[in-house]
Formats: structure tokens, sequence, C-alpha cells
């Protein structure tokens, strides 16, 4: 679904996308926009849906609002009791899975899901935020002094190899600070 009139998953997204590009004034303004947008067009559960309430748009929502510092169980997220988590919450299928718009527990909406529930975890312990890379530094401080480091040298240059390589083809290097 797409509109020029916005929507909550090319929100979420694009928040999450601009992020590291805040410091630019003209981004911030886009930044502005977007979370007044996302204020906006919340629904009364707390959640999001371009077609009523999906756990996948409410999830880009709160990922994309983490992403750029801003507290999506605040209070200009919050509906009463409600909010982007309880609304996800509503979405656990009984065999764990999150329910798509169908009403099966689907991949996409339960990987969504988990990524919107980290990335809340991360932000309320205000630890890096989901899409921050100096977490591969950590990967190479952790292997290079675990004991594989410290008896295979070789192994754990190799497993640091393929670490860096692997998050270069996703094309995760994007998100490093410029």
């Amino acid at each position: 679904y797409w509109t020029v009139s916005g929507d909550p998953d090319s929100t979420g997204m694009a928040l999450q996308a601009l992020a590291i590009f805040a410091d630019d004034s003209k981004v911030a303004a886009a930044i502005e926009k977007a979370v007044a947008f996302a204020k906006a067009n919340q629904l009364n559960d707390g959640g999001y849906g371009a077609w009523g309430v999906s756990a996948e748009s409410t999830s880009q929502i709160l990922i994309g609002l983490c992403c750029v510092g801003v507290d999506p169980l605040g209070a200009d997220f919050t509906k009463g009791e409600s909010n982007m988590l309880t609304s996800l919450s509503s979405f656990i299928n009984e065999d764990g899975g999150a329910r798509c718009r169908d009403g099966s527990s689907n991949i996409m909406t339960s990987y969504q899901l988990l990524m919107a529930v980290e990335a809340y975890e991360r932000f309320a312990e205000s630890e890096e935020g989901l899409y921050e890379l100096s977490v591969l530094d950590s990967i190479r401080h952790d292997i290079s002094n675990s004991w594989i480091g410290s008896t295979i040298p070789s192994v754990a240059t190799l497993i640091i190899s393929i670490v860096e390589f692997f998050f270069n083809l996703l094309g995760l290097e994007l998100y490093a600070q410029p």
C-alpha cells in the first residue's frame, strides 16, 4: 500500500533510514514531519495500519521512532491504556507466531514484531540502536578475546572476516555513521 499522503509503513522505514543523518537540518525537518505524521495517524488501540491496525505497520513506526530517539511509549504515543507494545501483543497467536491479516502466523510479521520489541528494549536501556554498527567492533573484540582467539588466532581472524563479509554483503555498512 502506498499513498502520496503518507502511510505508516513507509513513514517508519523512512525514519529508520534518515536517523543517522539527523544532524542535517533538512533531514531533521523531514524527521519532525514524519514524527508528526505518526502522532496524527496512531489508531485508538495504540497501533498503526493503512487498512486498520497491523503488526507490520505498528512495528515499522515503533522501530523508526526508536531510531530517531523518540519514545514510542511516551505520552504522545499512548492512547488511554494502550500503546504500540500493547497493540503488538494482541497479534501474538497461540503458536507463538505473529498474526498477519489472514489470522495465520506469518514469518515476516513475526520477525518485524520481534525487531520492534528489540528496538524498544535497546531504546529503553539506552543501548545502541537497532541499526548501529559499532556492534561489529564489539563482535570483533569478543571473538578476539575468547578462548578461540587466544588458542587459535587464525580461526578467530577467519570468523571475524566472515562476520565482516556478511555485514558488507547485506549492505549493513550503509548504516555506519558518515
